[in-house]
């Protein structure tokens, strides 16, 4: 079952859904990965970046229809991966 999360962003915070009972902790993150968003209530990281490349990982589903209020920073997120101006 889906479960929202409030992630905390660099300027802003977004609703996003989780269907994994799973999730990554600082502590054991890797000095290669930069943290880019953290969920609001258990700390866990939700959004992450390899640094000096663009290569993201993300804890949640953007594909959803559930949350069309996030579509706006999904259409960035997809622009950033892939690159798309």
């Amino acid at each position: 079952m889906a479960k929202l999360h409030t992630i905390k962003l660099e300027n802003k915070k977004i609703e996003v859904n989780s269907y994994h009972r799973y999730k990554i902790n600082e502590s054991k993150l890797p000095p290669e990965l930069e943290i880019l968003g953290i969920c609001e209530s258990d700390n866990s990281i939700e959004y992450f970046k390899i640094k000096n490349k663009s290569i993201f990982g993300i804890m949640w589903h953007p594909e959803r229809k559930k949350l069309i209020q996030n579509k706006e920073f999904n259409k960035e997120l997809i622009k950033k991966i892939f690159k798309i101006k």
